[in-house]
């Protein structure tokens, strides 16, 4: 029998569960794709300092 992590298990809830609501809201699907191009701008045009209040989960 094999272990997960409570952060694993936490990461693949919320992976699933943005899945289920993109499916059921097409609108989030947009806002999750804006909020990771935002994310990734911000990060190559700041660097590090973009994640000073923590990294992306990209």
């Amino acid at each position: 029998m094999s272990t997960i992590s409570q952060w694993q298990l936490r990461t693949a809830f919320a992976a699933r569960l943005s899945e289920m609501y993109g499916q059921e809201v097409p609108a989030y699907r947009t806002l999750v794709d804006v909020s990771r191009e935002v994310n990734e701008d911000a990060l190559r045009d700041q660097g590090a300092d973009a994640e000073r209040l923590g990294p992306s989960a990209g």
